[in-house]
């Protein structure tokens, strides 16, 4: 099994977002496919991966808003300006 080769079983059909998507949209995705990441791309017609967006991002900005303004912020507020290039790791 620990010779078998990664395209025997990797994930062809790959989840990902644009880099323009909200961060709503991002953990939305990752809810609705059942993630903790998924990988970012640019919004041309290329699709080129340029980082990727973790459940930890999306908990880490809202962990840093919340002690920052205290419990006066909705986790909408937190998200709602904010895009997924803003975040996305890259690497």
């Amino acid at each position: 099994m620990l010779n078998t080769p990664v395209e025997e079983i990797m994930t062809e059909h790959v989840v990902k977002i644009s880099e323009d998507a909200t961060l709503t949209q991002a953990a939305h995705i990752l809810l609705r496919f059942q993630i903790s990441g998924v990988p970012v791309v640019k919004s041309d017609d290329n699709n080129e991966v340029i980082g990727i967006i973790t459940t930890t991002d999306l908990l880490k900005i809202l962990d840093e808003a919340l002690s920052m303004h205290g419990h006066k912020l909705t986790a909408l507020d937190v998200v709602s300006g904010l895009k997924v290039r803003d975040i996305a790791h890259s690497n």
